[in-house]
């Protein structure tokens, strides 16, 4: 049997003046960048709505699940899609720099 998540009512949690930023994850998705030649990465991207905080009301964020300590890229946006469009671009212009630096 299939259960629903529970919606969170965001409205009803109090975040003191000391909690400076506050974010709930909304979506995650993985992504397979391939530019050949190796340079090739898969990224856990998570999607963020900013609960409080300055800056935008959408960010993204991923991590490369075969190097932890590697490349994060970041996004932010007015809508969740945005957001996540911004981090696949950042993610995409890291992997091309790598790939057009192997060609030197």
């Amino acid at each position: 049997m299939l259960s629903r998540a529970a919606r969170m009512d965001w409205s009803k949690v109090a975040f003191t003046k000391h909690m400076i930023e506050a974010a709930a994850r909304e979506a995650t998705c993985h992504v397979v960048i391939d530019f050949g030649s190796g340079e090739r990465a898969t990224y856990e991207i998570d999607v963020f709505r900013v609960l409080k905080g300055s800056g935008a009301p959408w960010f993204a964020s991923g991590r490369d699940r075969d190097r932890t300590d590697g490349y994060r890229p970041f996004g932010e946006g007015d809508s969740p899609e945005d957001a996540l469009q911004a981090c696949l671009e950042s993610a995409g212009v890291h992997h091309r720099r790598h790939e057009r630096q192997g060609d030197d």
